[in-house]
């Protein structure tokens, strides 16, 4: 839908609302999508409202019940779970509010509950992760342990689902066990340091689902005093920063499965689509890539958050 976009005037939103319930404001990725959400729809003329749910669902429906008080044309919501937010969608369904799910999926049909959920494919993000461990270590041992994300979302449960189902039948690879880090630094720094203790230099690999949780495990290695990218390798089933990148050139992180949060142009064309009466699929895939050591440096430069 990029001609789409092009085809957008600098007034097109004028007059119009749009509300985002972000789940939470607390990490680079949230900070960077909500920013890329303003930055879109005020660029042609919206008026964006936004709040945020410090990360508990029952907060996020209610903030999205305050968003159509405020007589919002357009709803952009990042879903905290996939099962907890059908009351959300329900009430915008009530109030005839379209809406447009960011970077999760959450129960529903879509063009029915919802119009489309624009999100990376997390299966593929974690079968790429999986497949560095697979062409590192061939036959050898390896045992892995991983630190989930937030329960309950999409994203962390296809990013396992899709690690997982690759390293099935691969004997050598052993998960040793996997901890819930929330996708939030500090957790997954207990959650690492709680895995070293457990099992020591037994580790060879640790998986997040998140780079806010990676940088939570470089810190407990670190402060472990191990070395991470020797003692330890460490990869990231998304997002892809710029400090992630030069984590990559440093030698401390292997590789990391992008997962954009700059999806407001996306969600824009969404709308404007919407506006010309023109169809949309009901799952709009974000363009995401692999980065290890070989175009860390490369993509370094273009990496945007």
């Amino acid at each position: 839908m990029s001609q789409v976009l092009d085809s957008i005037a600098d007034d097109f939103g004028a007059g119009r609302k749009v509300g985002l319930a972000q789940m939470h404001y607390t990490n680079a990725f949230r900070i960077a999508e909500t920013d890329s959400v303003l930055k879109a729809f005020e660029s042609v003329g919206f008026e964006v409202v936004w709040n945020e749910a410090k990360n508990d669902t029952a907060t996020q429906i209610s903030n999205v019940n305050d968003l159509l008080a405020q007589d919002i044309d357009y709803l952009l919501l990042p879903p905290k779970e996939e099962e907890g937010l059908v009351p959300a969608l329900e009430a915008a369904k009530a109030a005839g509010v379209p809406v447009i799910l960011l970077d999760r999926s959450a129960n529903g049909t879509p063009g029915e509950d919802y119009v489309t959920a624009i999100r990376s494919n997390a299966e593929a993000e974690g079968q790429w992760c999986a497949d560095w461990v697979i062409d590192k270590y061939g036959s050898d041992p390896c045992n892995v342990v991983e630190i989930f994300g937030a329960p309950g979302s999409t994203t962390a449960m296809d990013r396992s689902k899709g690690f997982m189902a690759t390293i099935k039948g691969h004997d050598n690879i052993v998960l040793l066990e996997s901890q819930v880090g929330n996708n939030m630094r500090s957790e997954a720094q207990v959650c690492m340091e709680n895995l070293i203790q457990a099992y020591g230099d037994e580790i060879d690999v640790v998986v997040t689902h998140s780079d806010e949780m990676t940088f939570g495990a470089l810190q407990a290695i670190d402060g472990m005093g191990l070395v991470p990218g020797e003692d330890i390798q460490v990869l990231s089933i998304g997002d892809g920063s710029s400090a992630m990148l030069q984590e990559i050139i440093d030698g401390r992180v292997a590789a990391c499965s992008e997962c954009s949060p700059l999806l407001g142009p996306q969600a824009l064309e969404v709308v404007a689509a919407l506006e010309q009466d023109m169809e949309v699929d009901g799952l709009i895939w974000a363009n995401d890539r692999f980065f290890t050591i070989d175009n860390a440096a490369t993509e370094l430069e273009n990496a945007g958050w």
